[in-house]
């Protein structure tokens, strides 16, 4: 003989915002192993009432109320459901990366981020992981959070996704939806899927973080000639757009080469705009006229013209980094005398892979932009120093300062340990200055391009090259702008 007793969902569970959460699975397994015989949720006028099965003869309807409400409590003190607002996203790809990160936290169970709402939705286990380390997360990812909203208004449907299926953690996807499956009395609606750009970059990740074409394809519901499709289109355009060595149409095509470079396609996806790629855009070569036109526009237009235009011309220049001219130094540039450095060096702890190269400055248009921007500096007192050395700064402080002193913000990311930093200012900075230069067609990928074809122009090879912009591997470099080889014809032409 069995008796039911049903309950408002919302007095058992308070927190949780509707039946599809995986506390309704944890209530059920707690209240099954007490001796209910099953445990389910129901609809009622369209409102989710909990139903419990019991046998009479072993407990009594209050008793099974007081069972409820009880583990109810515990589970709600424990798994905290919050919507909390995002600042500081500019793209869809920002959401990505987010959720990426945070699904990697131990602890959280749930994060499914929302560009245009800029919000996220997330479920965390507090014997686990606490809201403030979930912050400190954000944060160092350069994001910023709102105070909390009220778990749940009504207005805001938690499982429904805006830009594309939400990641979750592996305690809280797969094995959450199968077992929501059991409790359901019906079957629930599935995800809206589609093929989604933010999907796709959902499918990388997975790869570059060691899935493979099956386990994920089996995780979308997809097939693995999809994934693998899917996968080399998006990664093909972050190359295109983000500039990573290495990752061209060819290596694009095999994982071992997208996890070779795991570290850079997770950096790039931060500021990642997929509607920007296109192959007119990657292939763009800058001519030096463009270059100077571009400068000039940037002066005129700039608010602090001298300093923009130094960043600028110190890109072409150099062959640097964006995040490796954020971390350079006065003392990078000058000798203590307060002459240019000709022969310096992108340090070890400047450069992005960690060793110490060549750096030259030996462009007049760059030395007569930092001349007059460091005078700048030392009329605002800015960075000052000894007056007799270093032109007066402080040979330690950053070579590029905001107005009010401040060098470009630097976040470190990833897991305890690793070595990898973030620049998202100066990138800004750089996406501001091509704007104001009329290069609506830059990107960071153009302009390594260009500099390679200059380069090679004045008679460099693939070492050179590979020397000034920090790359190892002769195969990247032509990966990033192969070498012109006349053919045979051209070589005999006139020999004599």
């Amino acid at each position: 003989m069995t008796d039911k007793l049903s309950l408002q969902l919302a007095l058992v569970l308070p927190g949780v915002p509707d039946e599809r959460d995986a506390c309704i699975q944890r209530l059920t397994d707690v209240l099954q192993a007490q001796g209910l015989e099953k445990v389910h949720v129901a609809q009622l006028d369209g409102k989710p009432l909990l139903c419990l099965h019991y046998d009479p003869t072993t407990v009594s309807p209050p008793r099974v109320r007081d069972m409820a409400q009880a583990a109810g409590a515990e589970l709600s003190a424990r798994y905290q459901h919050e919507l909390m607002r995002i600042d500081g996203m500019d793209c869809a790809t920002c959401a990505t990366v987010i959720e990426h990160a945070l699904r990697r936290l131990e602890g959280v169970e749930e994060a499914a981020v929302s560009y245009a709402a800029e919000s996220m939705r997330l479920e965390y286990d507090t014997q686990r992981v606490s809201r403030q380390a979930i912050v400190q997360r954000l944060q160092a990812l350069g994001y910023s959070v709102r105070e909390p909203e009220p778990v749940f208004t009504g207005q805001f449907d938690w499982w429904k996704p805006i830009e594309g299926p939400s990641i979750k953690t592996q305690q809280g996807t797969r094995e959450g939806e199968r077992k929501r499956e059991r409790v359901m009395s019906c079957e629930p609606e599935p995800e809206q899927d589609g093929d989604t750009v933010a999907q796709s970059i959902r499918m990388l990740i997975a790869v570059v973080e060691g899935g493979t074409y099956e386990t994920v394809a089996g995780g979308f519901g997809v097939t693995r000639t999809a994934v693998e499709r899917r996968i080399k289109a998006i990664a093909v355009r972050l190359s295109q757009v983000a500039g990573i060595e290495g990752l061209n149409e060819d290596g694009a095509a095999f994982v071992r080469r997208l996890r070779q470079h795991k570290d850079a396609i997770l950096v790039a996806l931060v500021g990642f705009d997929p509607k920007l790629s296109g192959d007119h855009r990657s292939n763009r070569i800058l001519a030096a006229d463009e270059i100077i036109q571009a400068g000039k526009r940037i002066k005129a237009r700039s608010a602090h013209p001298w300093h923009d235009l130094a960043l600028f011309y110190l890109l072409f220049a150099t062959g640097a980094r964006p995040l490796e001219i954020a971390r350079l130094e006065v003392r990078d540039y000058l000798n203590a005398d307060g002459s240019v450095r000709r022969r310096s060096e992108i340090r070890a702890e400047v450069a992005i892979t960690h060793k110490a190269r060549p750096l030259y400055f030996v462009s007049t248009r760059l030395d007569d932009a930092l001349s007059h921007y460091l005078q700048e500096r030392l009329q605002q007192k800015l960075g000052v120093g000894q007056v007799d050395a270093y032109r007066g700064l402080d040979p330690f402080s950053r070579l590029f300062l905001s107005p009010t002193g401040v060098g470009f913000k630097i976040t470190p990311y990833g897991e305890a340990g690793q070595r990898r930093f973030l620049c998202r200012p100066i990138l800004e900075t750089y996406r501001k200055l091509f704007r104001y230069g009329g290069m609506k067609d830059v990107t960071a990928l153009s302009v390594r391009r260009t500099v390679v074809a200059r380069l090679y122009e004045r008679g460099a090879d693939e070492d050179d090259v590979g020397l000034i912009l920090g790359i190892s591997e002769r195969s990247a470099v032509r990966e990033l702008l192969a070498r012109h080889k006349p053919t045979i014809e051209q070589l005999l032409d006139e020999l004599v």
